[in-house]
């Protein structure tokens, strides 16, 4: 454990071997607060007056990650940068089990996407199409005629949770409960409360893996019951974490991301209106639309002390990879602030990067995808309400609290 000494004026304490150089004042939960486009304007701040790797005292002290071709170093590196949770002791405060495959390096970690890779094939995603899209559509339909909604609340929680569901063939019942547990853990600044959602959604989906155990099918949930790791069947935790895990990158992610993406395009009537007058573009244009919407912050834990790229990191420094900011990065797109439905090749890291690059990422796309064209059938045009107070909270996705919208009734 490496010393540290107390910096009051950023109200933390700063490790002796961070250089005051590299030290800069940011909160992941709070930093986005009062942003309408977090992504873009967090990306010019940071970018402009941060190091491309710098070190914050907020929220226990960690080392962030600002640009692509860092971000990319540091996870392509599992030996050096690592998932296990013996290496970011701080989520023993929240955490009682590792969640699997994202806490596994190598060669464990491979083992573990296997047994649910199948799932999430082209193939297997191209079989629920034709139910994403009547999800979709059953939700848009609620609040068409009405001229009005809350889309966080009553689609963007409610239309991705839909989609795991088919996958555990689960029952919509305890919806809204699943949505507050997730909550509390994903995004709440206090380890108390995180720790709480934490256990909470462990008991709910822990019994639906036990009701599953005795009835099996050929859901995800029946998949990982009969996996195994290197040679051995999974243990209990082993199959919560993985369950859980799944749960949280399919409901938060795309919650958080198909958001970002209807307020981009209420703010930007001029492209929505291109896309309402040509709905065969929606397609071609997601990749430039998830490259300013990413929400995903993911961490690692340095393995050994060691060197990288001129800093010293000793065993244990938490790094957070701010992915959000990867798509708006100078150094690998030209203009980044600017949303080109034009721009071919978009590039972002909006579902990571390396050995653990997001398992769910065509099926999140297709998702996306599939809604924006059953939007756009319906609706116009729309914008948000006038008055409408847009907070965007932090952690390891980042979400909207409330997205009023209106359109032509």
């Amino acid at each position: 454990m490496s010393e540290t000494i107390r910096n009051p004026d950023l109200g933390g304490s700063v490790p002796t071997h961070v250089p005051a150089a590299l030290v800069y004042d940011y909160d992941f939960f709070l930093g986005q607060r009062g942003m309408s486009a977090p992504q873009m304007e967090l990306g010019k701040k940071l970018h402009a007056e941060a190091p491309a790797i710098f070190y914050t005292p907020k929220n226990g002290g960690h080392w962030v990650v600002t640009r692509a071709a860092q971000a990319k170093d540091v996870l392509g590196q599992p030996d050096k940068f690592s998932s296990q949770m013996k290496h970011l002791p701080h989520r023993a405060a929240t955490n009682s089990i590792s969640l699997l495959p994202i806490n596994l390096d190598p060669p464990s970690h491979t083992d573990a996407r296997k047994i649910i890779m199948p799932m999430f094939s082209p193939g297997a995603v191209a079989t629920m199409r034709d139910r994403i899209r009547e999800t979709a559509a059953s939700y848009i339909d609620r609040v068409v005629d009405r001229g009005s909604c809350e889309f966080v609340s009553e689609i963007g929680h409610q239309f991705p949770i839909n989609i795991f569901m088919m996958l555990v063939d689960g029952s919509m019942a305890d919806r809204d409960l699943l949505v507050g547990m997730t909550e509390r853990y994903m995004h709440s600044p206090e380890p108390a409360k995180r720790a709480a959602g934490f256990k909470d959604l462990s008991t709910f989906l822990g019994a639906m893996i036990d009701q599953r155990r005795l009835h099996p099918g050929d859901d995800l949930i029946s998949r990982i019951l009969a996996g195994s790791i290197l040679g051995q069947p999974l243990t209990n935790d082993e199959i919560l974490g993985e369950v859980i895990l799944v749960y949280l990158a399919g409901l938060d992610t795309v919650a958080g991301m198909l958001t970002f993406v209807i307020h981009h395009l209420a703010r930007h009537p001029e492209q929505y209106k291109e896309l309402v007058a040509n709905p065969g573009r929606v397609p071609e244009v997601i990749e430039e639309l998830i490259r300013v919407c990413g929400v995903a912050v993911i961490e690692r834990g340095v393995a050994n002390d060691m060197e990288f790229q001129g800093i010293t990191l000793k065993q244990n420094d938490r790094v957070v990879i701010m992915l959000p900011l990867a798509g708006v990065d100078d150094t690998v797109t030209q203009c980044p602030f600017k949303v080109d439905l034009d721009r071919k090749g978009s590039q972002h890291m909006a579902f990571g990067w390396g050995p653990h690059h997001c398992i769910g990422s065509h099926l999140a796309r297709v998702e996306i995808r599939i809604f924006l064209e059953e939007w756009i059938k319906r609706i116009p045009s729309f914008r948000v309400r006038e008055g409408a107070n847009f907070v965007v909270g932090g952690g390891q996705t980042w979400t909207v609290d409330n997205l009023p919208l209106l359109w032509p009734a």
